[in-house]
């Protein structure tokens, strides 16, 4: 099964989400990238809330030309409110804050060659091992679920005591 990730950003970053959401899925991470995603007539904050919900985390992409987003700020909001993990993805010199002020961060240099690689691989395995976790829980969930109809396949009552 997919690992679904909101990316929360600022449309001044369109590049940066683009270079994302190419490593994203080389890992079996898909993306959600609501500019992508047009619907005429769709209602767009019900869409967004409905993606966050729907996702298994949310990548808040702050930099310095789109830390004023109302919209990550508001997407951000959403996914606390809907207890989802959050991860900051900062560029240098932009200070967090608010709710994500204590949360680790990934952070990059836009100045350094080696830093945004840097940091995208760094995303992408913390995501990869999210998503590994997610489906061990599932496997573990499966076993259970089998385990308990066989009990019941062995051990048939009728729901009667006595």
């Amino acid at each position: 099964m997919a690992y679904k990730v909101f990316i929360s950003y600022s449309t001044k970053d369109r590049e940066l989400i683009e270079d994302i959401a190419e490593f994203l899925p080389l890992k079996g991470i898909t993306p959600y990238i609501a500019e992508w995603d047009v619907t005429p007539g769709k209602n767009l904050p019900r869409k967004v809330v409905s993606q966050i919900r729907n996702s298994d985390c949310v990548v808040a992409i702050l930099t310095k030309g789109g830390k004023r987003s109302e919209w990550v700020n508001q997407e951000i909001g959403c996914a606390l409110g809907l207890d989802k993990l959050v991860i900051p993805f900062v560029e240098k010199g932009v200070r967090v804050k608010g709710f994500l002020e204590a949360r680790e961060c990934i952070r990059f240099d836009p100045s350094d060659p080696e830093s945004l690689p840097s940091a995208l691989e760094q995303l992408t395995d913390y995501l990869d091992e999210l998503h590994l976790e997610k489906q061990a829980g599932q496997r573990r969930g499966m076993w259970i679920l089998g385990g308990l109809v066989l009990l019941s396949i062995l051990f048939p009552g009728n729901g009667k005591e006595g």
